[in-house]
């Protein structure tokens, strides 16, 4: 009795241990081996939150798209009543009256609410997707450049590695010559010295790499603490750019834009809803039911039916409808000056991010010149003090030149790289330009 008892527990229980370790097996063979920029921009679209909030405004729309349909179909409604009279008619009739009946109501014309009511809630859901793509937009922008700041302080880092390994070369030399009597130990201590500061900037660049790590996975809702590696390398494309064009592609592609457009759309006709208040409406009604008693008074159930058609003409409001309208038309006279506006800030965007682009590519052609020059600088430097030409402090100022002007150079780098998408996200490209045309 006692096995049979823990065999009826023990094996639904270990047939639910075993549905765990699968079900954590299969997560852990789906999580990726490696992340590079597109698929942390698809992690970043399918779990961000602020993307997930935008597009539940879709459900919105789509409700208020039925909400407008529903003011042209017919209304259907169901009613019964019981009543229970004191006494008994003086004539005819009953103490108990009862009353079940079908009615239908069907608008034929309201003054053009409904029409107008659907394009409103139909431009409504466009500018809904307009939202979304923008939203999404911004969500890319910032995922590149939070990746770049990762890929930066990588650089950063092997930077700050390449400078360890010249200080302890240098140091190493010092020693030798300082064994040897040909250095002195004040230039002992200055490469030591050097050695030190170069050990702790490679523990701040680390750092930095960390935090760009943590502040990336944040991002795309990955735990800070996963150990997944990076794909992706900083490099410097050089471009051309026509302002007249990146101009043209914005006034055709941005969503705000777009977005502007559709509350213009649906301001006007807000306009025609309120101006409805002034037009005639027309609507049909038809009933059918039992009563009892009938219409004879007599206690016993009989069927009935009624058909109504009604017109109401509006005389005279109060200036309520004059003044609905007087509002709404104030209203697109403010979005038409804010469209204005738009535009011209869209404009100004375009000729600044032309600009920062033109000049990033300048700044890495030069610092580019710069690096090589530093090498070259550094390379005779070293060798002329080994020979004993040049003094120790040229050493150190070269070897500290040449970091600089490698950091400055990345950093250049990362400049265009931003230049670049912040003039494709000017233009409203960002996202076809990384997603592709195919799956907006």
């Amino acid at each position: 009795m006692k096995r049979r008892w823990m065999m009826k527990w023990l094996l639904p229980l270990g047939m639910l241990c075993w549905g765990v370790v699968i079900s954590r097996g299969q997560s852990i063979e789906a999580e990726p081996v490696e992340l590079d920029l597109p698929r942390i921009i698809q992690f970043a679209l399918d779990n961000n939150l602020d993307i997930l909030y935008a597009r539940e405004e879709r459900r919105v729309a789509d409700g208020l798209v039925t909400e407008a349909t529903a003011g042209a179909l017919p209304h259907f409604a169901v009613n019964g009543s019981y009543t229970r009279l004191d006494s008994m008619p003086e004539v005819r009739g009953d103490v108990d009256n009862y009353s079940a009946k079908l009615g239908v109501v069907q608008p034929l014309y309201v003054g053009g609410r409904v029409s107008a009511a659907r394009r409103i809630a139909n431009e409504f859901n466009r500018s809904v997707s307009d939202g979304i793509n923008r939203t999404e937009q911004d969500i890319i922008f910032t995922v590149q450049r939070v990746f770049y700041e990762v890929l930066l302080a990588r650089e950063d880092l092997a930077v700050a590695n390449d400078a360890a390994v010249l200080a302890q070369e240098n140091l190493a030399e010092v020693k030798t010559k300082f064994e040897q009597g040909t250095a002195r130990r004040f230039d002992l201590l200055r490469a030591e010295e050097q050695h030190s500061q170069s050990w702790a900037d490679q523990l701040r660049a680390s750092n930095a790499v960390a935090l760009a790590r943590t502040a990336l996975f944040t991002l795309i809702r990955i735990s800070p603490d996963s150990s997944i590696p990076l794909v992706g390398e900083l490099s410097f494309t050089p471009g051309e750019v026509d302002e007249a064009q990146a101009l043209e592609t914005a006034l055709e592609c941005r969503p705000d834009l777009r977005q502007s457009a559709s509350r213009l759309k649906m301001q006007e006709d807000a306009i025609v809803i309120a101006g409805a208040g002034m037009r005639p409406t027309l609507s049909a009604r038809a009933d059918a039911g039992y009563i009892n008693p009938d219409r004879a008074a007599v206690a016993e159930w009989s069927d009935c039916w009624s058909a109504t058609v009604a017109l109401e003409i509006p005389v005279f409001d109060g200036l309520d409808a004059r003044g609905k309208v007087a509002q709404e038309r104030a209203r697109l006279e403010q979005y038409r000056y804010q469209d204005e506006a738009l535009r011209d800030a869209i404009q100004k965007e375009i000729t600044q991010a032309v600009l920062n682009y033109r000049t990033a590519q300048q700044r890495v052609t030069a610092w580019q010149t710069s690096m090589a020059q530093s090498e070259e600088s550094y390379r005779l430097v070293t060798v002329g003090y080994r020979e004993g030409i040049n003094p120790q402090i040229d050493v150190l100022s070269s070897q500290l030149s040449l970091t600089n002007t490698r950091r400055a150079y990345y950093r250049a780098v990362y400049e265009h790289v931003m230049a670049d998408l912040s003039l494709k996200k000017a233009e409203g490209l960002i996202y076809n330009e990384t997603i592709g045309e195919e799956n907006l």
